[in-house]
C-alpha cells in the first residue's frame, strides 16, 4: 500500500501551517499516529510548528533530511502520518525521503512556499507537486491592494516579506 501525498502550498500568511497543524490535529483525533517534523532553519520555534495564529504542533527539527529516517527507524510504534513544515527550505534530498515514506504505506502532510521572487518553483516543492495525491492551493490576502488573492510571496528586502497578488506583484516573470 501506497502512503498518500497531501501538500498545502502558497505565499507567506496563506495559512499552509494551520492548515498543516489542522488536518494533523484531526488524523490524531482518529485515533492514528504522527511523527512531526520542521526544518531547523525555520525560526518560529525549535521544537514546535507555529502558525501564524499561534496554533502549534511539537516537531523534531532536521538539520538535514536523512535524519528523518533516523527518527523513524527508532520508532517502536510506527506511525500512520508523517508531516513536515517549511519543505521549501529542506535540501533536495527530502524528495527521496518524503516519497520513501510514501513507499511504506505513510500518509504525508507537507507545508511550504510554492513560489519563490520572480514566480518561479520555490526549492524542490515543484518535485513533489508532480507525485502529490492531493494539493490545496491556498491564497493570502496582498498586503498591497487588500484584495484576497495574493498567490505570490514579495521580498521588500532580506528581512520583510508580503503577499501579493497578481496585480500588485510588479516582478511577475514567466
Amino acid at each position: 500500500m501506497i502512503g498518500k501525498i497531501s501538500i498545502f502550498c502558497g505565499p507567506i500568511t496563506s495559512g499552509k501551517s494551520e492548515e498543516l497543524i489542522r488536518r494533523v490535529n484531526r488524523c490524531k483525533c482518529m485515533g492514528k499516529n504522527a511523527l512531526i517534523f520542521k526544518c531547523e532553519k525555520e525560526e518560529r520555534s525549535h521544537t514546535f510548528i507555529v502558525s501564524r495564529n499561534s496554533l502549534s504542533l511539537q516537531a523534531y527539527s532536521l538539520h538535514e533530511p536523512e535524519m528523518a529516517l533516523q527518527i523513524y527507524d527508532l520508532m517502536e510504534i510506527k506511525p500512520d502520518i508523517i508531516a513536515i513544515d517549511e519543505i521549501q527550505i529542506m535540501p533536495e534530498s527530502i524528495v527521496s525521503v518524503v516519497r520513501h515514506f510514501a513507499s511504506l504505506g505513510v500518509d504525508i502532510y507537507i507545508s511550504g512556499l510554492d513560489k519563490a521572487y520572480g514566480g518561479k518553483p520555490f526549492g524542490y516543492l515543484s518535485q513533489l507537486l508532480a507525485v502529490a495525491d492531493i494539493v490545496e492551493k491556498k491564497q493570502a490576502v496582498c498586503f498591497n491592494c487588500l484584495d484576497d488573492t495574493a498567490s505570490f510571496t514579495y521580498w521588500v528586502n532580506e528581512h520583510q516579506l508580503e503577499a501579493r497578488c497578481f496585480k500588485c506583484f510588479d516582478q511577475f516573470v514567466i
